[in-house]
């Protein structure tokens, strides 16, 4: 995955063309918010449009809810916080009208993403009943909770079972948050103590739902395709690491930039660390 200046939109979409031209990247990691705004303020509608046209896939993970008020003690920030500020975004992509403007957008959530698969039947019905979320856009909820996929980092094997009966093992992959300490350690084995698991669910989530995700089935045996795995008929191989590896590998320096890249000065020192970030990423086999 690559990172972008996000504070800094022309230069996030030059720099997003850039890896998709030289690394043949499919993805980009990025805060639930840019700093203090939105990322359905509409000063990002052109970057995400490119990323849809594209077809670059957006993983969402949240930045920090920082300190003060009710969180501010007992790590809720993170407990609380951090699911929290991913329903947000959801909500505000949402209800701003920005998804009606980005129906082929796909964006990977983070923490089994938050808070949404269990009151997205919240959002459904506030649409159908309040003025005010209705007055942007006339897309339902649930039409556009179909446009989101999530990793399956939710800590409790119910928990997980809730979210593949909800949005389906297809739209599910494998999270591991690592190397923060509310990570998991081993996810296979958290995935098979899943109530119910049924073979393709167990397939689904280790690798078959990033594959369709991330490359799209593409079958054309190019080693440099990001994410690569030797399959001839594209179900040889099991590459149930590869997504837990590559978020291991740019999570810390992401969110590093989305906090320290909204100053001028430190502008440079993004644009050169999300590409030392690339360069990395894209040598793993």
């Amino acid at each position: 995955m690559a990172t972008l200046p996000m504070q800094h939109p022309d230069a996030a979409i030059v720099e997003l063309e850039r890896v998709g031209r030289e690394y043949r990247f499919k993805a980009v990691e990025m805060g639930t918010a840019i700093g203090e705004e939105e990322l359905a303020d509409p000063k990002f509608r052109p970057v995400l449009r490119r990323m849809q046209e594209l077809k670059v896939v957006v993983f969402a993970h949240p930045n920090t809810q920082g300190s003060g008020g009710r969180l501010d003690c007992y790590y809720l920030t993170n407990l609380i916080g951090n699911p929290l500020d991913t329903t947000i975004m959801v909500g505000k992509l949402m209800f701003s009208g920005a998804l009606d403007e980005l129906k082929d957008l796909k964006m990977l959530l983070a923490d089994g993403g938050g808070f949404l698969p269990y009151q997205i039947g919240r959002f459904e019905y506030g649409h159908a009943v309040r003025a005010d979320t209705a007055s942007v856009t006339k897309s339902k909820p649930l039409q556009m909770f179909k446009q989101f996929y999530f990793d399956a980092l939710a800590h409790d094997p119910q928990a997980i079972r809730h979210l593949l009966d909800r949005v389906g093992s297809e739209r599910v992959v494998i999270g591991t948050d690592s190397p923060y300490d509310m990570g998991e350690e081993h996810p296979r084995e958290r995935l098979e103590s899943v109530p119910g698991l049924t073979e393709k669910e167990r397939e689904d989530v280790s690798y078959r739902s990033a594959l369709s995700l991330f490359l799209e089935a593409n079958c054309d045996g190019d080693s440099r395709e990001p994410f690569f795995v030797e399959r001839p008929d594209c179900t040889a191989s099991r590459p149930t690491d590869i997504v837990g590896d590559v978020f291991r590998q740019v999570q810390p320096v992401s969110i590093w930039i989305q906090h320290h890249a909204s100053e001028e000065p430190c502008r440079s020192t993004a644009l050169k660390t999300s590409r030392a970030i690339t360069r990395l990423s894209a040598s793993i086999p």
